[in-house]
């Protein structure tokens, strides 16, 4: 998640310097996002984070519109 959004690499980079394929790598993205909207849902401060993971996901999503994930190529 960090290497995705915060450093933003491609998924090819992130394969070429972790040494894994880009499909795994897009699998175990959603996955910790899943898990960290899990982890967050309902505490305090949590709905910011949350809706802010949404507009990374769809920048044209309305600010606290809950968003089906897309998985990126």
């Amino acid at each position: 998640v960090r290497m995705k959004y915060l450093e933003e690499l491609s998924y090819e980079e992130m394969a070429e310097l972790l040494g894994k394929e880009k499909g795994a790598l897009k699998v175990a993205t959603f996955r910790a996002i899943r898990e960290l909207r899990a982890a967050l849902r309902g505490k305090k401060g949590g709905e910011n984070f949350y809706s802010a993971i949404e507009r990374i996901e769809d920048p044209s999503a309305p600010l606290g519109m809950t968003v089906k994930p897309k998985i990126q190529s």
